[in-house]
C-alpha cells in the first residue's frame, strides 16, 4: 500500500467511522491492532458489510454471492 498523506487520511478517516475503539499514536500505531493497515482491513470490511446489507444483498442469497456479482 502507497503511503503517502492522502492515503493515510483516507484511512484514518474510515477508521474512525467504523472502528471507534482504534486509537493511534502520532506515528499511527494502534493500541487495539497491530498496524494501520489492520485498523483499515477491519474498517474497509465492516463498512462492505454494512453496505452489502443495507441492500439486502443485491437480492442474491448471500453476501458473497453478492460481491461476486460485481466482478
Amino acid at each position: 500500500m502507497k503511503n503517502n498523506f492522502d492515503n493515510i487520511d483516507e484511512m484514518v478517516e474510515l477508521i474512525r467511522d467504523e472502528l471507534p475503539e482504534c486509537e493511534y499514536d502520532e506515528n499511527f500505531n494502534c493500541k487495539e491492532c497491530s498496524e494501520l493497515e489492520e485498523c483499515y482491513y477491519k474498517a474497509s470490511t465492516k463498512s462492505a458489510h454494512e453496505f452489502a446489507e443495507s441492500v439486502n444483498n443485491g437480492g442474491y442469497d448471500s453476501e458473497e454471492e453478492f460481491w461476486e456479482s460485481l466482478d
